[in-house]
């Protein structure tokens, strides 16, 4: 059970030391000497802020068949951030490795499961050709998480000869793969058989897949598709889930209200919205959004439970003032608080050490 402390007057509230943020060749010596318990969080941090130099020491450490699954995860997640298709060859090893592992197991532990798809999304940023094959048998794997995000990848690639797969999973049973599907072909600008299918599931399809479709017309420059983000909004007083997905796709797309209408949940303590609405702010990625949920952490009025996504969401959005609440997290009362202000600030390239 996650502990409900309030932190109005505990060590959230100290001054913050300033220390100084370590390079890229100081985290790597860290990285030499630290503890096994550590290196996760520094690939992290060198995965942000080392640059292409960083690809070489990730690799080294990079050990799918014996490696901790901590450790490789993060070492993916750092890959497909600094972006050097260096990396290709070893993600791909990894992947192919994976797929024989299930194969022979018949299935793979959650784990696992969740390592392929941070591998599908890595080698997405990397944008690698070689790596479209993988990609596209990705986009009809069994598991919704891979499919999911070989979808992503594909569509970050632009690749048009997955389009009839990406078409099937609009049509498919699985809810997040619909959304995936219709956010997937925004990203098919100027393609006439995107935007018919988007046309048809704005039309047909369910609250949530209307919305995703909305945001992928909008995508396309079609007003269409933001007139209807905007009349979710519009045509139901309080907030409701439909509503807050469609405040997200129209931070995503810049519009303030928006980002409005999230925050207007984040700060109500009655609404059972409140986690949802601090996932989609970190996820949306708009800058604004950081300095009140900074504020908002800083004042500690809430419980741990809500002090976590505060902190997850900061830990996406980045900025000076996320790192100074988070630096402040990273000494709260609770735990889980302050190992996720860690991670959070790895994330973001600021590695403290314990």
């Amino acid at each position: 059970m996650v502990r409900t402390i309030l932190l109005g007057t505990g060590l959230l509230l100290a001054p913050v030391p300033a220390r100084a943020r370590m390079g890229n060749s100081d985290l790597i010596k860290e990285l030499e000497r630290s503890s096994a318990a550590e290196k996760p969080l520094l690939v992290r941090a060198l995965g942000r802020g080392g640059g292409k130099r960083a690809t070489a020491p990730l690799l080294k450490l990079f050990d799918i068949r014996g490696g901790s699954p901590e450790l490789s995860s993060a070492v993916v997640d750092a890959l497909g951030r600094v972006g050097s298709r260096e990396a290709a060859p070893a993600l791909l090893d990894a992947w192919e490795y994976l797929m024989e592992m299930r194969f022979r197991m018949a299935s793979l532990p959650a784990h696992l499961q969740t390592l392929r798809a941070r591998i599908a999304e890595a080698l997405g940023r990397l944008g690698d050709p070689k790596a479209l094959p993988a990609l596209r048998r990705g986009l009809i794997d069994e598991d919704p998480l891979v499919a999911e995000r070989s979808l992503e990848a594909l569509s970050r690639m632009r690749d048009v000869q997955s389009m009839d797969m990406i078409l099937r999973h609009l049509g498919g049973p699985d809810p997040g793969l619909r959304q995936a599907a219709c956010e997937a072909l925004g990203e098919f600008k100027g393609l006439e058989k995107a935007r018919s299918a988007l046309r048809e599931s704005l039309a047909s399809g369910s609250p949530a897949t209307q919305a995703a479709a909305a945001y992928g017309l909008a995508r396309h420059g079609e007003e269409i598709g933001l007139l209807k983000l905007e009349g979710f909004l519009e045509e139901v007083s309080d907030p409701y889930p439909e509503g807050m997905l469609a405040a997200y796709y129209l931070v995503r797309l810049g519009k303030k209200q928006g980002l409005e209408y999230l925050l207007r949940i984040m700060e109500d303590e009655k609404s059972p919205l409140r986690f949802g609405a601090l996932q989609a702010l970190g996820k949306a990625g708009e800058a604004k959004a950081a300095a009140p949920l900074a504020k908002r952490l800083e004042e500690g009025k809430d419980p741990a439970a809500l002090r976590l996504p505060l902190v997850m969401a900061l830990g996406r959005l980045g900025g000076t003032k996320a790192v100074y609440a988070l630096k402040k997290a990273a000494l709260d009362a609770d735990a889980a608080v302050r190992g996720a202000a860690r991670l959070a600030l790895a994330d973001l390239g600021e590695y403290e050490r314990p």
